[in-house]
């Protein structure tokens, strides 16, 4: 089948259709697919398909519920019964490339998102998804790339699109980069936690301690809640062996969080913080000596 599909691929004479066209019906297949279960879903585009037995656009949506719960060779088949029901070949290469990706087909796909970067350069879903793949096939510049120029195309970009462009930059000995990609992800008035996390982690790694303590200080001063950098500020400096100033962070946030309102300091968050700075702060237990080394006695 997908030999035959990339075959066809080549044909003309297909109705066809604008990129936001096509976008929207991908809209609509996700709507589809959330509600109810997949047989109903099923069973709702058999319908559509037999009411209107020579338009593409329910195949397309099915194609598209069925890639997205990994049913990869029905999605090609009705990518091929969309096409021939006059569906343009090109407008679904952006499918037909995940499809073939699932399919474990990484070097068609890759043909495909190549064809369709090229006609539309700023799509940044084709982007990502020819990030994802170039990572996966051992092109990381190829990959960085893609995953810079996704990010610069979406409006809102997810905060995990920033986590595995740093998470590749990382992978290649480029920690100031993926810092940065980070921060460039931060740059908000309530910046996503997950995005400092893995800065702090990065830091970490690389060994530098006072970094990863700057973004718990940013962090600190923007969060609503500033609970978990203190507790996560004091690990850090347990870890990396300045224990005089872990104990210290560990006092300042137990003083804290006994001065918080009673329906504040009993929340499950809150008493589960004290917990941990409760155990942080318990003396190393003494080994017993009349245990180890017992008397003798006559």
């Amino acid at each position: 089948m997908v030999a035959a599909m990339l075959a066809a691929r080549s044909g003309t004479g297909h109705l066809p259709r604008s990129p936001g066209v096509l976008v929207a019906l991908l809209l609509l297949a996700g709507d589809a697919g959330a509600h109810g279960t997949l047989d109903e879903a099923t069973a709702m585009f058999d319908r559509e398909i037999s009411a209107r037995p020579a338009d593409p656009t329910p195949h397309i949506r099915r194609a598209a519920v069925m890639l997205e719960n990994g049913c990869w060779q029905t999605a090609l088949a009705d990518i091929e019964l969309a096409v021939r029901k006059g569906a343009g070949r090109a407008e679904l290469d952006l499918l037909s490339a995940r499809a073939l990706a699932a399919a474990r087909q990484p070097g068609m796909a890759m043909a495909l998102l190549d064809d369709f970067v090229s006609a539309h350069p700023a799509h940044a879903a084709a982007l990502l998804t020819r990030a994802r793949l170039a990572r996966e096939l051992g092109q990381p510049e190829k990959a960085i790339a893609d995953f810079r120029a996704a990010l610069s195309c979406s409006k809102n970009p997810e905060p995990d699109l920033y986590i595995e462009l740093a998470a590749l930059l990382h992978e290649q000995r480029r920690s100031d980069e993926a810092v940065a990609a980070l921060s460039q992800g931060m740059e908000q008035p309530r910046p996503p936690a997950s995005l400092a996390i893995k800065a702090i982690e990065i830091q970490m790694a690389e060994g530098r301690i006072d970094d990863a303590l700057k973004v718990i200080d940013t962090m600190q001063s923007l969060s609503p809640r500033l609970e978990p950098w203190m507790a996560r500020r004091a690990s850090i400096l347990a870890q990396a062996g300045r224990h005089d100033e872990a104990r210290e962070a560990w006092l300042l946030l137990k003083t804290h969080l006994e001065k918080l309102p009673e329906h504040e300091r009993g929340s499950h968050a809150m008493s589960m913080i004290a917990l941990q700075a409760a155990q942080a702060l318990r003396p190393p237990a003494r080994r017993d000596i009349s245990a180890t080394n017992p008397i003798n006695r006559p």
